[in-house]
Parts: C-alpha cells; sequence; structure tokens
C-alpha cells in the first residue's frame, strides 16, 4: 500500500472521471509510493468500487484513455499462475492538477497547534 499514491489519487490527479475514481483509488492502494507496480485483480478493484468486474474494465480502458494509468512491467506479476496473472498498471504520478486558491488559502490559514477542546486526548 502506498500513501503517496492513494494521496495523488484523491487530492492530485487530474482530469479523473468521477465514475472512475473508486478503481483508480483501488490501483493506488496496490502501488509502490511511486505509482508503478499495481497489479490487484479486476475482481478485487470490483470488490473495492462495488462494481461489477466488466465495469471494472471500463474504469480501467477510460483512466488509460486519459492518461491516468499504463500498462506498467508485468514482470512484478510472473511469480503468479500465468492463467491468474493481472495486468500489471503504473500511476501517471507526473500529472498534477493546480490546489484550487479556496483550498490553497485554507491551509495557510492554520497556523500553529490544532485547538483542543474539552475531552481531546494528547
Amino acid at each position: 500500500m502506498s500513501i503517496e499514491a492513494v494521496s495523488w489519487a484523491l487530492s492530485e490527479a487530474p482530469d479523473v472521471p468521477p465514475s472512475c475514481l473508486a478503481v483508480l483509488i483501488g490501483l493506488a492502494n496496490h502501488a509502490h509510493a511511486d505509482g508503478r507496480g499495481a497489479f490487484p485483480s479486476q475482481e478485487r478493484l470490483a470488490f473495492y468500487a462495488r462494481k461489477s468486474v466488466r465495469a471494472v474494465r471500463n474504469d480501467l480502458a477510460e483512466l488509460a484513455r486519459v492518461g491516468l494509468i499504463r500498462r506498467g512491467d508485468q514482470r512484478h506479476a510472473s511469480l503468479l499462475p500465468a492463467d491468474r496473472r493481472p495486468i500489471v498498471w503504473d500511476l501517471a504520478m507526473q500529472r498534477r492538477r493546480p490546489l484550487p486558491a479556496a483550498l490553497e488559502t485554507a491551509g495557510r490559514a492554520a497556523v500553529g497547534p490544532p485547538d483542543r477542546g474539552p475531552g481531546a486526548c494528547g
């Protein structure tokens, strides 16, 4: 699991079709920190996204079409039986969308320690 890849999928990946976001996050969950080498099965992605395997295939095709994923080094899955090998995908983590101005200024306003109200731990 890669926090970096999941964070990219959630916050920074540009032009993600909304219907494909769950599949992209599922791939990111299985990628290395640099976004490479993700090879969950389509069945697992369908489970994550609460979709059919056919819908996942369509989402993968769409994500590839818009340039957010591409086929990776298939040797990552070489230890699996040949008839059960999923496709290895790389995420296009070099592609990033700009942070909206409203979020940029909100992040600057939160300077200092968080407010610890009644019952706060720590």
